[in-house]
């Protein structure tokens, strides 16, 4: 039953409602709502529909009708800081910086920072790329780098449920200008390593064959270097493998002490001639400083020996 009460222009709609569990007990409800539309015809399709929802289940009789519209996505800046929170929490401390500094630039950018997540286009994104190498005079690569904080907030309000899957644009990079770097080939490097003096010879040895990562690299200070000639190498005396061949590992080695590092380089000419150096790292237990140990070049004494043996 449909019906205006009082004075209000739109009609209201009222039944009952019954509810059969499982156990065979039933529970009676009152069902009165407001229809929110002023025609009878129109009121009498909500409480059909409402009588709907309630018969397949998706409602209970004490939820409002109609169902209340989906909370709209909030905007960049008001999402950055629960993304921030969740990079914090969940990542390491490098990729909270990088994170926070994107970001910082992508709210810098008011027609981004204050538009809705789901507001968000790819003329936007378009205008975005343009500002940053255009005014701000930055690189592709930093800009390329914003563009990856904002997809990664997008995905991450989609996870959460703050913004749909049809509605997060797509976060494409720009194109960047072919890289000036390089890397060394086999031969190049052997002519560096021979025409380089001492000190660049040995930086260019650790840095290409010790295996650490850049920033395992940089903070490794010099006492921590050991690359004197030893009689004992550190995989026992035996040779080591050269560059592509399997490294055999030592079974005599400590089991508190691990070792990583990269291929054998031969040097061909500079000190000494035709010399085998073999960088390893050790790290100590509960993470002590990194030592770098070299194997020495053999001498023709060793070579001798080792035929005779």
């Amino acid at each position: 039953m449909v019906k205006k009460l009082g004075t209000s222009e739109n009609y209201s709609y009222n039944f009952r409602w019954t509810i059969r569990h499982k156990d065979g007990t039933q529970e009676h409800f009152r069902v009165r709502r407001c229809a929110h539309v002023s025609n009878k015809r129109d009121a009498l399709a909500v409480e059909a529909a409402h009588r709907a929802a309630l018969a397949r289940g998706d409602v209970h009789p004490r939820d409002p009708w109609p169902p209340p519209k989906d909370t709209p996505p909030p905007t960049l800046r008001a999402f950055a800081a629960d993304f921030l929170a969740h990079v914090k929490t969940n990542k390491r401390p490098g990729t909270h910086r990088f994170y926070s500094g994107g970001l910082g630039r992508l709210l810098a950018f008011a027609a981004l920072a204050d538009a809705p997540l789901d507001a968000i286009t790819a003329e936007t994104v378009d205008r975005y790329s343009r500002y940053r190498q255009d005014v701000a005079r930055n690189s592709c690569v930093t800009v390329n780098g914003d563009l990856r904080c904002l997809r990664r907030a997008l995905k991450l309000g989609v996870k959460w449920g703050r913004l749909k899957a049809d509605d997060a644009v797509a976060v494409n990079e720009i194109r960047e200008a072919p890289s000036t770097r390089r890397a060394f080939s086999p031969k190049e490097e052997q002519l560096y390593l021979r025409h380089a003096s001492r000190n660049l010879a040995d930086a260019a040895i650790i840095s290409c064959d010790s295996g650490l990562r850049p920033e395992e690299l940089l903070p490794l200070p010099w006492p921590d270097v050991d690359l004197a000639s030893r009689p004992e190498t550190p995989n026992g005396g035996r040779p080591c493998a050269r560059r592509g061949q399997e490294r055999r590992r030592d079974p005599q080695r400590a089991p508190h002490t691990a070792s990583a590092g990269g291929p054998a380089t031969t040097v061909e000419g500079g000190r000494g001639g035709n010399q085998e150096v073999a960088v390893r790292v050790r790290r100590q237990r509960q993470d002590g400083p990194h030592r770098l140990h070299a194997a020495p070049p053999r001498t023709g004494d060793q070579e001798g020996e080792a035929r005779t043996t």
